[in-house]
């Protein structure tokens, strides 16, 4: 019973330490209060082929989009 217990509580530790740390992550536009990161690299301003300028991560500017960093 006491392992029972125990496992019930590190998994609810684990859950909710999870869900603090997804809350603290976005970026600036949308109002995560993050450092304007993401798994896909810094979000930075990428002008793409066509000439307009869009605010997207980095690998999805140079590698889905052709564009180049501002």
């Amino acid at each position: 019973m006491k392992g029972l217990l125990i496992a019930a509580m590190a998994t609810m530790l684990f859950l909710s330490g999870g869900a603090l740390a997804s809350s603290s992550q976005g970026n600036s536009t949308q109002g995560g209060g993050g450092n304007g990161s993401s798994a896909a690299g810094p979000w930075v301003d990428c002008k793409l082929p066509d000439g307009s300028v869009d605010y997207i991560p980095l690998m999805i500017c140079t590698m889905q989009k052709n564009g180049k960093v501002n």
